[in-house]
Parts: structure tokens; C-alpha cells; sequence
């Protein structure tokens, strides 16, 4: 498709429109695809090394997207990087801490902090965070929303 450069505000305005009349609000919800549901506790750093030779990651090969139900945020999260844009956040499920960190997600933290000790729902990524020496788990924060009650 090729447009005339003058006409890119009016094909826009249009395509606006019409996308706004024939798109319903549940077809503009992003889908997420989640590979499994299991505690925080099983991802041990033995654990995510041995999810760690799936790879290399790419677009062919994405790194497995996990979640857990029912986790607690301990404390309200505490931004980090350039305006805040990231979150960094522990969490608790089942007598398991975890820190996760969310990329991205500043936008989030005000209703995070509102959930703080309600139960919720997290979809991540696992990682292995070697940091002087010391090598944890923490989980790269994919999604969250409050827990449906069971």
C-alpha cells in the first residue's frame, strides 16, 4: 500500500473511525499466552537454569511465560530507571519472596500500591539476577490483575 504524504491525516482520520464504529471493546484486549500456573516456590535457580537451555530466545523460541494465583505484594512497589518507567516490587506466595521487577510498568504503580496485601494474579518471565557473586530468582513482570475470588 502507498499513500500520497499529504494525505496521511485524512486516511488516518478515517481509519480512525471506522475502526472506532467495527471494533468492539473486547476485540481491542490484548491476548496473553501463558505455558503454565505453578507456585513461586518451584522456580528455583536450579529450575531456571534448566528453563534457561531452551535457548537461544527469539521470535521462533520466546521464553516461557509463567504465572501464579493467589500472590501478595509485601510493600508498595518502588520505581527505578530514567521517570520511573520501571517497578521494582517484592512479592509473596505460599511462605515464598520473591523480588520481581516490572519493565515498563510505571504506569502501574498507584494501583499496585492499592492492592498491596489483596490477592493477585501475575504472569512473568523467570530470571536468573547474578549480582555480585549472588545469584536469585526474580521474576520480569509480564501482566498482573487482582485474583478472582475461587
Amino acid at each position: 500500500m502507498s499513500i500520497e504524504e499529504d494525505e496521511i491525516d485524512a486516511f488516518r482520520a478515517e481509519f480512525c473511525e471506522y475502526a472506532a464504529a467495527n471494533i468492539s471493546h473486547e476485540e481491542l484486549q490484548a491476548e496473553l499466552f501463558i505455558d503454565g500456573e505453578f507456585p513461586l516456590s518451584a522456580f528455583t535457580t536450579q529450575v531456571v537454569d534448566q528453563l534457561n537451555q531452551l535457548a537461544p530466545f527469539g521470535a521462533g523460541n520466546t521464553r516461557p511465560i509463567w504465572c501464579s494465583s493467589q500472590v501478595t505484594l509485601i510493600e508498595p512497589p518502588k520505581a527505578m530507571g530514567g521517570g520511573g518507567r520501571h517497578l521494582s516490587m517484592n512479592v509473596s506466595h505460599h511462605n515464598s519472596r520473591m523480588r520481581a521487577v516490572y519493565f515498563g510498568g510505571g504506569d502501574h504503580a498507584e494501583a499496585l500500591t492499592a492492592a498491596i496485601s489483596k490477592p493477585l494474579d501475575l504472569a512473568f518471565k523467570p530470571v536468573i539476577n547474578d549480582f555480585r557473586g549472588r545469584r536469585n530468582v526474580e521474576l520480569h513482570l509480564i501482566d498482573w490483575r487482582l485474583s478472582q475470588p475461587e
